[in-house]
């Protein structure tokens, strides 16, 4: 075909056809100056965007090909991460039971400080405690808590009680915390420990009644406070609560015993938990240097109220309903004057708060029984402060009371810290190292 072409073009040629005279230099187009500058811009800012687009193009490679090999290395790591976890699930069921049986002895007492904290830190991750140990801190501590008054004595102490505190806390000042209600939430008590410190002869807690029921770790939760007393009596104190009653933990603590600890065990623990819970105290007298508080779950459910009231209570039992007993447990203060009726039993009025702190020579009445958003309230002229430590939604908070010897009426409510709710663990490594600093 290309010979053809030529042929044709020569044949064209030599007929005379097809010739053109080449356009003479005179005869071509003359631009001026601003024509032969716009055709250069125009040329030019083609050109840029001819780069600017081959530019995107092999951004765009670049970018593509990092998001490849980075879903590549996510996904290896992810691999990896369940390859990990899995492994360590393999090998914490192979050892639980070992884990379960280095806790199965018979407990001394006082109970050695780091089996307390290794048990506890056990429950904290998941592991299992044997039903024997279960069984032994129990039976121990029913017999220890029976041995105490219905209304037990504290004193805030002076700085470096006891002979036994570890050297690193002594510098620190002495202080008691009270914790509100609870309720079963065991990681917001580890929490709590975390960031106001763990129980000490230094530093003691009273956990002031509800510390079961509504939360999913009762049993993990009393029993780590039971052990706590068990290693340092003068560490812990406790106050009974309204939700410390087999009417309304039962089902709960019940459930929760069988999934911890099998339902072959699970009659015999769970009617220990219940004889141990009935005998925690009613009330607490917390002294100071200027002012002595009384600690109780609910307040005062009638006229002319008196401490001896409550140290004469049979206390081993559920409260009989409309008992005073009960009555302790569940009244609510109210701003009236005198005795009401409310919605969950008795009211008390702020004349009756009065003449029961006159008549003691009291300063304050401390107490629980209420959930509130902001975690405390105070009330009668600021003789009654009610704390809530189990905040239970994000943007509500629980808190504490932390009162040193020399507290005065006036300054209580400087004590009130309050902290928001826990969702999910969260101790380190260095704090589980700063827990149990009495020793046996």
């Amino acid at each position: 075909m290309l010979r053809q072409g030529l042929l044709i073009r020569k044949q064209q040629q030599s007929n005379g056809e097809g010739n053109v005279e080449p356009r003479k230099s005179s005869d071509r187009i003359k631009l001026s100056k601003d024509d032969e500058e716009n055709m250069k811009r125009k040329y030019q800012r083609k050109c840029n965007i001819r780069f600017s687009h081959i530019l995107t193009v092999v951004i765009f490679i670049y970018v593509l090909d990092f998001l490849l090999l980075q879903h590549g290395i996510s996904k290896s790591i992810i691999r990896e991460k369940e390859d990990e976890v899995h492994r360590c699930n393999k090998i914490r069921s192979e050892t639980m039971s070992t884990k379960a049986l280095e806790l199965s002895f018979n407990i001394t007492y006082p109970l050695p400080s780091d089996v307390t904290i290794s048990a506890i830190r056990s429950l904290y991750k998941g592991d299992k405690l044997s039903s024997n140990f279960v069984k032994q801190v129990l039976q121990s501590s029913k017999l220890q808590l029976a041995s105490l008054p219905s209304v037990v004595s504290v004193t805030i102490p002076h700085k470096n009680v006891g002979a036994h505190i570890a050297q690193h806390t002594s510098s620190k000042p002495t202080y008691l915390t009270i914790v509100g209600d609870t309720h079963g939430q065991f990681y917001g008590v580890m929490n709590i420990f975390a960031k106001y410190g763990f129980p000490t002869p230094n530093t003691p807690y009273i956990f002031n009644g509800d510390m079961v029921d509504n939360g999913d770790h009762s049993v993990k939760l009393l029993l780590s406070l039971l052990m706590v007393k068990l290693s340092c009596p003068d560490c812990i104190h406790f106050t009974r609560g309204n939700h410390e009653t087999e009417i309304l933990f039962g089902k709960r603590v019940y459930n929760e015993i069988s999934t911890l600890f099998g339902t072959e065990n699970t009659k015999e623990l769970y009617d220990l938990f219940v004889q141990t819970v009935r005998e925690i105290p009613i009330a607490a007298i917390l002294t100071g240097r200027r002012c002595t508080s009384l600690v109780i779950h609910g307040g005062l459910p009638k006229h002319n109220m008196t401490l001896e009231f409550i140290r004469n209570i049979k206390r081993d039992i559920d409260p009989p309903k409309d008992s005073l007993f009960e009555g302790l447990l569940w009244v609510d203060p109210h701003n009236q004057t005198g005795l009401g009726q409310g919605r969950r039993g008795v009211l008390f009025g702020p004349d009756v708060t009065e003449s029961f702190l006159n008549r003691h020579n009291l300063c304050s009445l401390i107490r629980g029984h209420t959930y509130l958003s902001k975690g405390y309230a105070t009330t009668h002229n600021n003789t009654i402060i009610t704390l809530n430590s189990a905040p239970k939604r994000r943007g509500h908070t629980g808190a504490i009371l932390q009162v040193e010897r020399d507290m005065m009426k006036e300054s209580l409510t400087k004590g009130i810290h309050t902290f928001d709710a826990y969702s999910f663990p969260s101790l380190q490594e260095e704090e589980w190292q700063s827990f149990g600093c009495f020793e046996e």
